[in-house]
C-alpha cells in the first residue's frame, strides 16, 4: 500500500511540475532555433529590439534607431504578439450590433464596474 502511494505521489509531481517544465523549455528552445534577421523580440529583461544580425550563440537587436545590442540567443523570451485592431460594428442610430462585447473598459457614465444605479 505504500509503494502504490508513493507512486501516486511520483505521477502527480510529473504531471504537475515536471512535464510542463520540459514542454516550456522544448517550446524556449523552438523560439530560440526559429529566430531570424528582422524579427521582433523581447528579452527576458524587457527589452524590446528588432534582430539584426545572428550568430549560433548571440545576436545583435537594435533597440533604436542606430543604437544595437548584442546579446546572448538564450536571453530572448518571446515574440510580441500583434494585436488584431477589431472595429465595432454599429448599428445606424449608432448601437453596437449583436455579439459585440462592450463592457470592458469605461463607458459615458464613468468608469467599469460601478453599480448601474446613482
Amino acid at each position: 500500500m505504500e509503494i502504490l502511494f508513493l507512486v501516486a505521489i511520483v505521477g502527480v509531481m510529473y504531471a504537475v511540475v515536471i512535464r510542463p517544465q520540459r514542454q516550456q523549455m522544448l517550446a524556449h528552445r523552438r523560439l530560440i532555433e526559429s529566430l531570424a534577421v528582422g524579427d521582433e523580440i523581447i528579452t527576458s529583461g524587457g527589452v524590446h529590439g528588432q534582430v539584426v544580425d545572428l550568430d549560433e550563440t548571440t545576436m545583435v537587436v537594435e533597440v533604436a534607431e542606430d543604437v544595437q545590442l548584442r546579446m546572448e540567443r538564450t536571453s530572448v523570451a518571446e515574440r510580441p504578439v500583434v494585436a488584431e485592431v477589431v472595429a465595432d460594428e454599429f448599428t445606424d442610430d449608432g448601437e453596437l450590433t449583436e455579439g459585440d462585447d462592450d463592457s470592458v473598459g469605461a463607458d459615458a457614465d464613468g468608469p467599469a464596474g460601478e453599480d448601474e444605479e446613482r
